[in-house]
């Protein structure tokens, strides 16, 4: 593993560590990070399915803040003059160089890291191979692995420490605002706007007019009325889709493409019923004075005490619906493909890293342009 991988994980980290893109949990995204630069699939990777639909035009959109650097990010958000961006990009370079600094000196046992990986595949695929699934497997599994990864010799280290050194650096970043910029990041953080690596964004840009959310033709794409583009369309297309590319392999019967969109569907319903992280007294800490730290501290571990196992129980209660539908042939065949694959396999999915509809990592400089091309 490269220590430019290393500290880039480490980074996230300690610029806010418990919070991940979108939906994904608040006590899983360091090991994620790790697990995903050392070819670890995440136990608890959820479905293509948990993203809300949007049309290519909003993900586009999303996909174009989300990239942009954490510095200008937050400058996007504030308005910062040339001077204080220059300062606030300071601050993230220098924190990026002592991540990887304190990486330079770690030994890391790759091949320990796949061992653990499939060792957790044969087991998953053994209790996915029975009659009687228990869906509490994903708990043990996860538990197991977030202690090895946070324990002694560990890359992750404390979790409190982690908080420690966000909050520390949110410090250092709102004492280059003024007190107008504070309190108009206050209002973002409250709002799921987060200046900081890998931090969530809202599911749906606004108009920069307007304020309504962007609907616009889009050619090849499911159409409602007036050729604007139709969301419920287009979200049960995927879904028909997501377990067609399932059966194939299976030869389900209708009832059980029937079945399996209902469990699908039923999910991903589960996740949207639940909403996003409340950030409310995260941004309660931060007035126009300055960071409350202690408040902030406060803050962020609660939210990462609130999401812990709440992946881990969501996607062991949908892969408990699949093997109930399957028939024991169907589900040893899931289980070959666990074995092989990860626990992916079991929602039609597999693969390491970004799963089959990617392929591989290529790198920093992977991905569209910000210019488009």
């Amino acid at each position: 593993m490269t220590t430019t991988k290393l500290s880039t994980a480490f980074l996230l980290a300690t610029a806010l560590c418990f919070m991940g893109a979108c939906d994904s949990e608040l006590d899983t995204d360091v090991e994620r990070s790790a697990a995903l630069d050392a070819d670890v699939d995440d136990p608890a990777a959820s479905s293509e399915l948990d993203e809300p639909p949007c049309s290519p035009d909003d993900r586009a959109m999303k996909r174009g803040k989300h990239r942009m650097k954490p510095g200008a990010k937050l400058c996007a958000m504030v308005e910062c003059s040339e001077e204080q961006q220059a300062q606030i990009e300071g601050v993230f370079e220098a924190r990026k160089a002592a991540a990887h600094e304190r990486f330079e000196g770690m030994d890391i046992d790759r091949e320990a890291h796949k061992a653990m990986r499939d060792q957790a595949h044969q087991s998953l695929a053994e209790a996915f191979r029975g009659e009687d699934f228990d869906p509490s497997v994903f708990e043990a599994i996860h538990a197991g692995a977030k202690a090895k990864f946070e324990g002694e010799g560990g890359v992750g280290g404390d979790p409190s420490a982690h908080v420690d050194e966000a909050v520390a650096m949110l410090a250092e970043l709102t004492a280059l605002l003024t007190p107008e910029q504070r309190e108009q990041l206050s209002k973002e953080i409250a709002a799921g706007e987060l200046p900081l690596p890998h931090a969530p964004h809202r599911s749906r840009q606004r108009h920069p007019e307007n304020g309504q959310h962007r609907e616009r033709e889009h050619s090849g794409q499911a159409q409602g009325e007036g050729g604007k583009f139709d969301r419920k369309a287009h979200h049960e297309a995927r879904l028909a889709h997501h377990v067609e590319r399932f059966c194939e392999p299976l030869a389900c019967t209708e009832d059980q493409q029937s079945q399996l969109r209902a469990a699908f569907e039923g999910a991903h319903e589960e996740r949207r019923a639940e909403g996003k992280p409340d950030f409310a007294p995260l941004a309660a800490a931060l007035s126009a004075e300055g960071l409350d730290e202690d408040a902030a501290k406060a803050a962020l571990l609660a939210l990462k005490t609130k999401g812990e196992g709440k992946m881990e129980r969501g996607f062991g209660s949908v892969a408990a619906e699949v093997h109930a539908i399957l028939t024991p042939e169907q589900r040893a065949q899931v289980a070959d493909e666990i074995a092989a694959k990860g626990p992916r396999a079991m929602l039609g999915k597999g693969g390491k890293g970004h799963g089959r509809k990617h392929g591989p990592r290529h790198g920093r400089d992977h991905g569209p342009r910000h210019d488009g091309n």
